[in-house]
């Protein structure tokens, strides 16, 4: 407001007044920090950031005010905030500025697994039921688990070693990784039944008989094997007596289980015997007998023959002296396994010697005669006219 008073020689004053107005159109200026980009703070899902603005302005006075994002020195989430600002100076002029914040997660998340597990297997199973758990950590929430290699918990693990793998990202796909062993031993042994005892007689002609036979076995896990260690196979002909037969079953772990059982084949088959035929034969000259040669039995068995003999004088030959007469002779053959069988044979000897007599000579008109036959012990005596 300009005033101004005019005065006259006099001394007499007049006064007006007008305004003078300046309207200050010229608006502020602000300058932002510039965008700033940093790795969060270790531990922190974020970081703390500062930063400065300037403005000017041709009157003094002006204001900044922030109108959105955080304040210098807050700490800055991960990504990227946008800070604004408003300067206003005296005359409510306005001027604005931005810029990003950017914090980048760069820290890696930790992954920490189960130590390693070693078990027996479950009974009957082929395997066990493991259960186990891994822990993770990381700057920011978020972060997720994922199986890459091996068996969820709570699964039936195989016998052997199963490698566990665990991946762990994130929420900015930063990754870690572990990984442990699951060990399932098997303990659990097979089991193996045998035949029971069996017990036939020889086949026909056979010093054995052919047996067949089955063994069964089983296992928590496949791929047992039976192995026979003593005996012989079903099938065989297995010989006279007593065989034991043994087997071992061996699962794939290595583990065995072992039985046996008995094979007794009995000989039940007579040992043929044939006599030959009936001899008949005269005594010897002189003699009340003759020495006969008596051919032995053919003879055989589905083994072999032990002994054979007679009953006339118990050896295996009957050529022997043999009276007069009919002489039964019981021939008996016995096996090897102490079978027998017999036959009997006659040796007929016939007396065909003509008994001889002297008579004496004497005076008188009677006479004596004597007979007499060798061998035979027969004498008389008689007269003859």
């Amino acid at each position: 407001t300009n005033t101004f008073v005019v005065t006259d020689a006099s001394g007499n004053t007049a006064t007006c007044s007008f305004n003078v107005t300046v309207n200050d159109t010229e608006l502020p200026t602000i300058t932002c920090n510039a965008p700033i980009t940093v790795s969060n703070d270790a531990g922190v899902c974020g970081a703390v950031v500062t930063y400065t603005n300037t403005s000017t302005d041709n009157c003094p006075g002006q204001v900044i005010t922030q109108t959105a994002g955080l304040a210098s020195g807050s700490v800055f989430p991960i990504g990227t905030t946008t800070n604004t600002f408003v300067v206003t100076d005296a005359s409510g002029n306005t001027a604005t500025c931005s810029f990003n914040v950017t914090v980048n997660d760069t820290e890696l998340p930790t992954i920490t697994c189960n130590a390693p597990i070693t078990v027996n297997n479950d009974a009957g199973v082929c395997g066990a039921v493991v259960t186990y758990t891994n822990t993770s950590t990381d700057n920011c929430p978020g972060q997720v688990i994922t199986q890459t290699a091996g068996l969820a918990s709570g699964s039936v693990f195989p016998i052997g070693t199963t490698t566990n793998t665990f991946v762990v990202t994130d929420a900015s796909g930063n990754t870690a990784t572990c990984s442990f062993n699951v060990t399932v031993n098997d303990t659990e042994l097979p089991t193996i039944t045998c035949n029971a005892p069996i017990t036939v007689s020889n086949d026909a002609g056979v010093c054995g008989a052919v047996v067949t036979y089955t063994n069964t076995s089983t296992d928590n896990c496949p791929g047992q094997v039976i192995t026979q260690t003593a005996g012989l196979a079903s099938g065989s002909v297995f010989p006279i007596g007593t065989t034991t037969n043994t087997f071992v079953v061996t699962d794939a772990s290595g583990n065995t289980a072992t039985c046996s059982f008995n094979v007794t084949v009995n000989d039940t088959e007579l040992p043929t015997i044939v006599c030959s035929a009936n001899i008949t034969q005269t005594a010897d000259a002189g003699v009340c007998d003759a020495a006969v040669i008596v051919p032995a039995p053919v003879n055989g068995d589905n083994c072999a023959v032990a002994t054979i003999v007679n009953s006339y004088n118990g050896t295996s030959s009957a050529n022997d002296t043999y009276p007069v007469g009919t002489t039964t002779i019981t021939w008996t053959v016995t096996d090897v396994n102490g079978n027998i069988n017999t036959c009997i044979q006659d040796v007929t000897i016939t007396d065909n010697e003509i008994p001889t007599i002297v008579c004496s000579h004497e005076h008188h008109s009677n006479s004596r005669c004597w007979s007499m036959r060798r061998g035979c012990n027969s004498t008389s005596t008689g007269n003859r006219r």
